[in-house]
């Protein structure tokens, strides 16, 4: 089963309370991050999160001024926090049904990660694009075209090629010895059947 543990980023950047807006989009934009998480005040206290979304809320929609707003400000504060050792299904259903992007991941009161919905979907992806059990290397796997060559299974059976029916630009059928098919004729005229497919009796004539 996976895991919170096995999807979670564990290098977190984290950001003082105290610390302006514009400090925290200079981190950002360093660390090139879509969010922080926000130290507690205190030791009773949980954590907080700060992500594109307050900011913008608060400099924009708001006009506040980044140097004079402090990310306890606009910060989400508390945030749901999870254990790592809590399944991605579960993490998923919580995020869904509260509407999160991200979850903050502790130990008992120790930060130790963060799970954000993109990690999740990554995840996701990954394992779909490289089921388990059937990871190749791709070197040498696409042709020209981009495409991944299937190898056939050991064992298998050619399948017969079907003659294709004459069109443009394909070669008609071979015509028999001797030029046009010619009507067997019989002691009635010409045979109404078919036309004569080869030596033998005419089928017209029994």
């Amino acid at each position: 089963m996976l895991t919170v543990k096995d999807v979670m980023v564990r290098d977190v950047i984290t950001i003082s309370p105290y610390s302006t807006l514009r400090e925290a989009l200079s981190t950002m934009s360093a660390r090139q991050v879509k969010s922080l998480v926000v130290e507690p005040q205190h030791p009773h206290e949980g954590y907080g999160l700060l992500s594109y979304s307050e900011l913008l809320q608060a400099i924009v929609a708001e006009e506040g001024d980044m140097d004079l707003l402090n990310v306890y400000d606009a910060a989400v504060k508390p945030v749901v926090t999870v254990g790592e050792d809590l399944s991605v299904n579960q993490a998923a259903a919580l995020m869904a049904r509260f509407r999160l992007n991200r979850l903050v991941v502790v130990q008992g009161n120790e930060l130790i990660g963060l799970l954000a919905m993109n990690d999740i979907l990554a995840r996701l992806i990954s394992d779909l694009a490289w089921p388990a059990g059937r990871r190749e290397g791709s070197a040498g796997a696409a042709g020209r075209s981009g495409r991944l060559r299937v190898s056939p299974r050991a064992g298998a059976t050619p399948r017969p090629r079907r003659a294709l029916p004459a069109g443009p630009g394909r070669r008609p059928p071979p015509r028999p010895p001797g030029g046009r098919r010619r009507r067997a004729t019989t002691s009635r005229g010409t045979c109404p059947r078919r036309p004569c497919a080869g030596p033998g009796p005419c089928p017209g004539t029994r």
